[in-house]
């Protein structure tokens, strides 16, 4: 089973695609689609620029599952308007690949699935990803260039977990 998970956002959205073999999960590719380099150009192109990425991703793989984490609204407006524009960017390019039926898991969930503690801490969490990738020898299998890679990679393995997918 081929499960893509995203961590949307208007400057870097972080995306992970795994699959699942019996009761593991195996990172396929983990990245991140960056436009904080196309800040100055207007917002619509920098959505254009998303969309593209996903629909490549999308054709890329054969996907199962799609799962996002579910977005929230905070004191800062003009941010939750802008991952709102993200989100329907996202919704588009998920329909047009034919995964309408994708799912979304809520931070505390994502939280509480890692760590055990829906409250826990961002650097919590990101420890619990690592963990999860650790080899025999105690060495991290996973390297991530930014939080929205680690973002992503825990909203995917919330999810198998949620699932039953993965011990």
């Amino acid at each position: 089973m081929i499960i893509i998970a995203f961590d949307l956002s208007l400057s870097n959205t972080g995306y992970a695609v795994g699959e699942v073999k019996g009761r593991s999960l195996k990172l396929i590719e983990v990245g991140s689609i960056g436009t904080k380099r196309f800040a100055k150009r207007s917002t619509g192109f920098r959505l254009n620029y998303i969309a593209k990425e996903i629909r490549g991703l999308y054709k890329k793989y054969e996907i199962d599952k799609v799962v996002k984490e579910r977005s929230f609204s905070n004191a800062r407006i003009v941010a939750t308007q802008q991952i709102y524009k993200v989100n329907g960017v996202f919704e588009l390019m998920t329909h047009i690949a034919n995964h309408d039926d994708f799912s979304e898991i809520t931070p505390p969930s994502i939280k509480k699935q890692l760590t055990g503690n829906g409250k826990a801490t961002k650097n919590e969490v990101a420890d619990a990803v690592l963990k999860q990738f650790r080899d025999i020898m105690g060495n991290t299998t996973v390297k991530f260039k930014n939080n929205d890679e680690s973002d992503a990679v825990a909203v995917l393995i919330a999810y198998c977990k949620q699932e039953g997918l993965i011990d």
